[in-house]
Formats: structure tokens, C-alpha cells, sequence
């Protein structure tokens, strides 16, 4: 038979499993804001950012979106940098709220064991 224990500690690692991951993501989207505010004067490395970030699973519509992304102006560049920034800012406040508090989960599972249950 499983004891409580076992199954709560179990419950538990997945928690932190969790944790880590929303951890790991919150840090690369931390990164990428500060990759976009550092290079928000290099208008080329904006324009060759805003071009991978997008696949459109189709050749000529990404052929297409790229024409017209070649052809915006540097402050369009920009304000699509701003845009994208505001976005992940956005998704960053989610993911803080996404963290799951299991510390008070912790000391249950170890006084049970404690208690052999």
C-alpha cells in the first residue's frame, strides 16, 4: 500500500519540476527583454530578430513577410521591438503568478515520514 507520504512526496518533485520550468522560461524571457533594450539603436540586428521570430509554415508567405519587413522603416523596427517587448513584459507578470508555493507541502510530507506514515 502506498503511504500518504509517498504519494504527497511524489506530488511534491512535480511541484518543483514545475517550479523549475516556470523558473527556466521566466529567465529567457528576462533575457530576451534585455537582448531587445540593449539593441534597440541596431536597427539591423532588430530587423534580423523580427525576421526569425516569425514561420508562417509556408515559403512564400515567409518570403513575403520578409519583403515587407526589409522595407520598414527603422522607427517601424523599433516600435515592433517595443511591441514585442511590452508583450513578453506581459508574459513575464504571468508567469510570477504561475509559481506554485508547496513549502508548507514540504513540512507535511516530512513530519509524516517522521511518523512512518
Amino acid at each position: 500500500m502506498i503511504k500518504p507520504s509517498d504519494f504527497l512526496d511524489a506530488f511534491d518533485k512535480t511541484v518543483d519540476i514545475i517550479n523549475l520550468w516556470t523558473d527556466f522560461r521566466r529567465q529567457e524571457i528576462i533575457d530576451e527583454i534585455l537582448w531587445l533594450d540593449q539593441n534597440y539603436e541596431n536597427i539591423d540586428a532588430l530587423r534580423g530578430y523580427i525576421l526569425n521570430r516569425v514561420d508562417f509554415k509556408n515559403k512564400l508567405a515567409n518570403i513575403d513577410y520578409a519583403r515587407k519587413v526589409l522595407e520598414y522603416s527603422d522607427a517601424k523596427i523599433q516600435q515592433l521591438a517595443e511591441l514585442r517587448a511590452n508583450f513578453l513584459h506581459a508574459e513575464l507578470r504571468n508567469f510570477q503568478s504561475e509559481k506554485i508555493e508547496n513549502k508548507p507541502l514540504k513540512i507535511i510530507v516530512h513530519e509524516l515520514k517522521a511518523q512512518g506514515r
